[in-house]
Parts: C-alpha cells; sequence; structure tokens
C-alpha cells in the first residue's frame, strides 16, 4: 500500500488572497489547447467566450464570494525560505505575511472560471477588451460586494502536481 500521495497528511492552509496576486493558469490544458499564443488575457476570452460566465457573475454580483468554495492555487514562484510542511496555521501566517508585504503571487490552478469572473466583474477596461456591455453581465453594485470579491479563500499547494 503506497504512504504517499498527495492528499495524505493534514489539511493545506486556507487564506484569503488579493484578486491582483492571482493568475488564471495559462499551463492549464483544458484551456491553453485552444489556443497558440496563450496570455492570461487568451485565457480569460477563453472562458468568456467558450464557458458561459454569466450566470456565475450575476451569483457573484448579488451573493457575493462563498467562502466555502475556496480556489485552489500554487505559488507563481515559490519563495526563498516558505516552508509549506509546518503546522497549518504557522504557514497561513507565513503567507499572510507574504501577501502582505507583496513577496508573493500565484497560480489558479482550481478555480479558472470563477477567477476569471471576477477579474471581469472588478475590471472596466477588461469588460472593454472583451466587448462584455455592464447591463448584460451584471455588475456588484450592492454595498460591500466589489471589496468582498477582491480577495478570494485560496487553498494553498507547494505544486500543481500535488492537485
Amino acid at each position: 500500500m503506497d504512504d504517499n500521495f498527495p492528499g495524505k497528511g493534514r489539511r493545506r492552509p486556507l487564506v484569503d488572497i488579493p484578486i491582483h496576486l492571482i493568475s488564471l493558469d495559462t499551463a492549464n490544458p483544458r484551456l491553453a489547447k485552444q489556443r497558440e499564443a496563450v496570455t492570461e488575457f487568451d485565457i480569460l476570452k477563453t472562458l468568456y467566450d467558450e464557458y458561459d460566465l454569466q450566470e456565475l457573475a450575476m451569483s457573484l454580483s448579488e451573493n457575493g464570494y462563498f467562502d466555502e468554495e475556496p480556489i485552489i492555487v500554487v505559488p507563481k514562484i515559490f519563495p526563498k525560505g516558505l516552508d509549506l510542511t509546518g503546522k497549518t496555521e504557522d504557514v497561513q501566517k507565513e503567507i499572510t505575511s507574504l501577501i502582505k508585504d507583496d513577496k508573493i503571487k500565484f497560480i489558479v490552478v482550481e478555480g479558472n472560471r470563477r477567477v476569471a469572473t471576477v477579474k471581469i466583474l472588478l475590471d472596466q477596461s477588461l469588460r472593454t477588451k472583451l466587448k462584455i456591455r455592464d447591463d448584460v453581465f451584471g455588475l456588484p453594485t450592492k454595498e460591500g460586494r466589489a471589496e468582498d470579491l477582491s480577495m478570494l479563500p485560496s487553498i494553498v499547494y507547494p505544486d500543481r502536481k500535488l492537485v
């Protein structure tokens, strides 16, 4: 019996990450294979064009982001000295400190649709570039919704192979 597998052990750190520190996954095989040049905007466009983000946008605009549905992220560049094997609460504090000091960025591995939708909802220039009418997509106009959407609950893995 193999005792060493990705899901084994304590729970992974869960932290709130500002949306501007989260990049879409340009290595996602379901999304990246559909285009030759793969940039974050390409992924956004693919998700908007082919994965029906409108219903999700309406829900997020109305209800905010449910913390019970965290996204899964990995560090974009693994910070020197970060140890994700310690006590979960200590690791959460360390990651939160790196976020506060703007010393870490992330790639979303699970939750690309939600991240893309939030980015589009919060960024007028993206909506313009994607030719999305505000009255069709829905915007977070209710008190506190945009602020709620600007920080996403995220489970941090050290490497995408472990997800």
